[in-house]
């Protein structure tokens, strides 16, 4: 291969680096096995692998780390413009059949491994020469090995270390569930970033319990071909063979032993046990002089001396008790996997950093109480000199006076406590009158620096509360989507110096940075960020968050167009490298990547994995979820999104209130209407709760009752101009057409200079029939918003209805004009034309909307009819509509719509054993629809199963015994057999249920009028009577 240009411009270090190896007392490994390749392993490394080298789409920069099994080196992907880490098979290993297949299974179990703290696996390759090698994520930073050899002391950095060992625990939590052991934990297969992330490395030795459950355990002195070389490799002289089966100074007694079919999770729980053991006391669990003897005691499980300098650990005693059960010889004594560790540490580091809390919140009383103390002392000179002076009366009532500010004291104590659970529970009214109580106490102590600091708590409390307000309620769903609340996150910031007037950006980083509640803060400018209607204030947060915070993302953030497709790469680059317990930013991203066109319901979905319990993650996901107005799928994934943020916040009205929108759209409205009462009941005061409510029971039919609620609503505010438009629409229902026009002009007054009251006056205007009116309502909107894409939408309806058809396509043209990719404008193109019979033109916006969004079944199906229509002898678009259905078919799966679609197309085109296969999958779904089921018979007949189709409507005839469908179907079916005396009851039987139907409305259509119908069956009675006669 000939060399290219290194685009780095460092030279090649020949002399490789040594490999990240474990330090003496990290690894206790011998230090006579060096881990050097041999020296023909060497030449042949030198001779095949050079700077600049092109391997593929990769350039070789620099090595990076070598051990027994191959080389880690430093590339540059040419393809994707990223550098990425190439894991190469040394060339002397790769004739080994058995060591090669376990690099290649290393590389696919590492690719089915997607979580934050597993590097993903980008591609499995083969080199030049044959070798296998892998390319995945690079990571800069330092393996947990150097920097445990780094620190001074075993307790230095305890909480850094130890929210490291938490993200081992949960990557590794991951890999348990989909039945992965990684067999080889110990620090220098831990790599921790520069910005924090944390990486499980080197899963080679990795095992898939789910394939192993499969084979045949092999009996005693049976062992399989894998598992010789597993034992080969323990006993081995080689160093590179040696380390094979994993690292013996982290090694469980029962992997130690060499049969690795016993192995459960319990052998890696064993292996976090021995890194919290070095992260706790700066050794491994096994420590020795020769490999052999560290072998005996990993075998042995001899853990004394890890164990005694357990006990001398300066940490609290809850992280021993977890080191000891993790390190436990016997594996069913300890934790039953990583799932239960990673609960385990979260649960100690929540506990830890709620202590952390209360050390501060008691120190700052411990202050306060010096202060105290030295009034005591002054209270207690006084007290001297009353006794000299005033006698014992004096004394009495210093005494008393005493008691009551110590007594005070001790309550004023317990209010701060108290409020700042409150405060941590979000619970912030309860908090401020603990706090208000606070206060009394405090004025009552007549010491100032104690009503300050309860005056600073109180502040910050109802910032936090007001910031967690207006989130709230961006995030509540109404008729129109989401409100706007941009105005009020400037005014409430404003109130602490926080003015975008202030050009200095460093300043107001230094308010944010400086206020005790930044979190909050921080929280609060991300939701700003995304609620921002002008780009330029979007960018300004941004680089405001970028120096509050000190993450680059934020700057990086601020560059990109997030309207625009092009951002969605290197929006994912940024998302690549954001440690995953940043979810402000994780959440921002996935808005960014929301309107740029992305997938952000994966970007959530992932983060719930590692946080689900965070409330927002789930909210928003069901915000985006629920926006899908007809795919199924996504509701239902709504419903369960807000269902969970429901269960984290049981009285959150955000919550209750958009669960109930999203099953309204799934038309559950028996269960909306629940949850829309219990949302009002938790916010009795907001309208927007009665406004909800109001709608849900309109659409139940239960008009009264929403007009009552909505008008009780307008008390509130009664300049709402949504509420005044769904009064309207409640009154239209009740033909109340007098009062609906008084509300709409009622609106329009209100805003005088928006067109959207003038639309919506027109549409009700359009619906009640005095279409001029709504003309001259609507050229009024145009007047003042020509450009705008639902005026001009309205104008093409009404155009459409008058008929007056070139006008109302050219107004649909201005339309598209607009926005020439919206599904929703494309779906009322579809209709307005269908309106004005031009079928063939409403098809092309349906293929349109069918591009645009090509996994919703709903526009395949709308597809299909809309061709059956146009073609209903379908020997034009035939092939096309079978393939669209089939199509929507395998998007919905559990849907019976297309099934059925496809059935009726199959027994039209005389595919009569597919029409089967759909009905049998429609019925598999309902198989209480009694209509499919006389469909599938129908269909069996066809197919000269009539006997089976005849048992169908037996069944059918006795269940629905007034349908005379199901008795004629009999009747004919029979007749056909030639049984016509049954024939003949099964259509008495029909024409009597047809006559007690009558001509109600519950009767069962029939393709034929129904005295056509009646007289067919009289003819086909007759006739058979006929052939009964001899």
């Amino acid at each position: 291969m000939s060399q290219q240009f290194n685009p780095t411009g460092s030279r090649w270090p020949w002399q490789y680096p040594p490999r990240n190896s474990e330090p003496p007392l990290l690894d206790s490994q011998p230090t006579a096995p060096s881990l050097k390749p041999s020296s023909s392993c060497e030449r042949s490394f030198r001779q095949t692998i050079a700077p600049g080298m092109r391997v593929g789409r990769y350039l070789i920069e620099e090595p990076l780390a070598r051990g027994g099994m191959g080389f880690v080196l430093k590339a540059f992907d040419l393809e994707m413009e990223r550098r990425v880490a190439l894991k190469v098979l040394n060339d002397s290993l790769a004739s080994n059949p058995d060591l090669r297949q376990r690099f290649v299974n290393e590389a696919k179990i590492t690719g089915r491994l997607e979580h934050p703290s597993i590097p993903p696996v980008y591609e499995l390759s083969v080199w030049g020469d044959g070798r296998p090698f892998l390319a995945m994520k690079l990571i800069q930073g330092r393996t947990l090995s150097e920097l445990l050899t780094s620190r001074v002391g075993s307790s230095d950095e305890l909480p850094k270390f130890l929210s490291i060992y938490l993200k081992i625990c949960e990557g590794l939590a991951h890999a348990h569930r989909r039945g992965i052991l990684h067999r080889d934990l110990k620090p220098s297969n831990i790599m921790v970033g520069d910005f924090g992330e944390v990486q499980v490395m080197d899963w080679g030795l990795a095992k898939d319990l789910n394939e192993w459950s499969r084979r045949r355990v092999p009996r005693a002195r049976e062992l399989t071909k894998s598992t010789l070389l597993d034992v080969a490799m323990m006993v081995d002289s080689s160093p590179e063979s040696w380390e094979g089966m994993g690292t013996p100074a982290y090694m469980a007694p029962e992997q130690a032993d060499g049969d690795p079919h016993h192995l459960t999770p319990a052998a890696d729980v064993f292996g976090l046990g021995g890194l919290l053991c070095v992260i706790l006391t700066g050794r491994p669990p096994y420590v020795a002089a020769s490999r052999a003897e560290l072998l005996r005691k990993a075998a042995m499980a001899d853990l004394d001396d890890a164990f005694a300098l357990l006990e001398q650990a300066p940490v609290e005693p809850q992280w021993k008790d977890l080191c000891r059960r993790c390190l436990d010889p016997q594996p069913l004594k300890r934790p039953a996997n990583a799932v239960e560790v990673a609960q385990l540490v979260s649960s100690l580091l929540d506990e830890t950093e709620a202590r952390a809390r209360r050390a501060e919140l008691d120190a700052a009383v411990q202050m306060t109480q010096l202060a105290e103390e030295r009034k005591r002392r002054r209270i207690g000179f006084l007290l001297a000199l009353a006794i000299l002076v005033g006698g014992f009366v004096g004394l009495e009532w210093l005494r008393q006076r005493q008691a009551q500010r110590e007594t005070t004291w001790t309550t004023l104590q317990n209010r701060l406590i108290q409020a700042e659970e409150a405060r941590q529970r979000r619970l912030w009214n309860l908090g401020l009158n603990e706090l208000a109580e606070a206060q009394l106490l405090a004025l009552s102590l007549e010491d100032h620096s104690v009503i300050d600091q309860v005056q600073h708590l109180a502040e910050q409390l109802t910032l936090e509360r007001d910031l967690e307000e207006i989130r709230l309620d961006r995030a509540q769903w109404g008729p129109e989507g989401f409100p706007k609340v941009e105005d009020r996150y400037a005014e409430r910031l404003r109130r602490i110096g926080f003015d975008l007037v202030n050009p200095d950006d460093t300043v107001l980083a230094q308010i944010l940075r400086t206020a005790p509640s930044f979190p909050r803060l921080s929280d609060a400018l991300d939701d700003w960020i995304v609620e921002a209607s002008r780009d330029e204030v979007r960018t300004r947060l941004l680089r405001i968050q970028h120096l509050a915070t000190g993450e680059s993302a934020y700057f990086r953030l601020a560059e990109l167009d997030w309207s625009s497709k092009i951002s969605l790469q290197a929006l994912y680059r940024i998302l690549e490298e954001i440690p995953p317990d940043k979810l402000g930013l994780i959440q921002l991203i996935a808005y960014a990547l929301d309107r740029a066109g992305g997938d952000a319901t994966r970007v959530l979905e992932q983060a719930i994995l590692r946080h689900p319990e965070e409330f927002w993650l789930h909210l928003h996901l069901g915000n985006i979820l629920s926006r899908e107005q007809s795919h199924t799928d996504s509701l239902e994934r709504a419903v369960r999104a807000f269902g969970t943020a429901r269960a984290i916040r049981p009285d959150n009205f955000a919550a209750i209130n958009n669960l109930a929108l999203a099953l309204r759209k799934l038309k559950r409205f028996d269960e909306a209407l629940i949850l829309h009462r219990k949302a009002l009941q938790i916010s009795p005061d907001l309208a927007l709760g009665r406004l909800n409510l109001a709608t849900c029971l309109s659409e139940l039919g239960h008009h009264a009752e929403a007009e009552n609620l909505l008008r009780s609503a307008l008390s509130l505010e009664p300049d709402n101009t949504l509420l005044l438009y769904s009064l309207s629409r409640v009154l239209f229902r009740q033909k109340r057409s007098a009062e609906v026009l008084e509300i709409a002009r009622r609106e329009a007054e209100l805003q005088p200079s928006s067109w959207r009251p003038l639309l919506l006056q027109s549409h009700l205007l359009r619906e009640m029939g005095q279409d001029d009116e709504a003309l001259t309502v609507t050229e009024r909107a145009a007047r003042l918003a020509p450009l705008e894409t639902d005026v001009q939408l309205e104008l093409a309806r009404i155009f459409a209805k008058r008929q007056e058809l070139d006008r109302a396509v050219h107004h649909l043209q201005c339309a598209l004009a607009t926005e020439p990719i919206s599904p929703r404008l494309h779906l009322d193109s579809r209709a307005i034309l269908e309106s004005i019979h031009r079928v063939e033109e409403a098809v092309e916006h349906q293929r349109i909307m069918v591009a645009l969004e090509p996994d919703s079944w709903e526009n395949l199906a709308d597809l299909a009819a809309m061709l059956k229509k146009l073609d209903p002898g379908m020997k034009v678009f035939g092939a096309e509509i079978e393939a669209v259905l089939l199509r929507a078919t395998q998007l919905a799966p559990r849907q019976r719509r297309p099934y059925l679609m496809l059935a009726s197309f199959s027994t039209q085109a005389r595919k009569h054993a597919q029409a089967l296969e759909m009905f049998e999958k429609a019925l598999a779904l309902d198989p209480d629809d009694l209509e499919t089921r006389s469909d599938l018979a129908i269909t069996l007949v066809m197919l000269g199963r009539r006997s089976e189709a005849m048992a169908i409507w037996h069944q059918l005839s006795e269940q629905a015994p007034d349908d005379f469908r199901f008795h004629a179907n009999l009747g004919a079916a029979l007749a056909e057999e030639g049984q016509v005396d049954q024939a003949i009851v099964a259509i008495e039987r029909a024409i009597q249920a047809f006559d007690r139907a009558g001509d109600s409305p519950n009767a069962r259509p029939t393709q034929f009028p129904r005295d056509v119908a009646r007289a067919n069956l009289t003819k086909m009675l007759q006739a058979l009577r006929a052939r009964r006669q001899p």
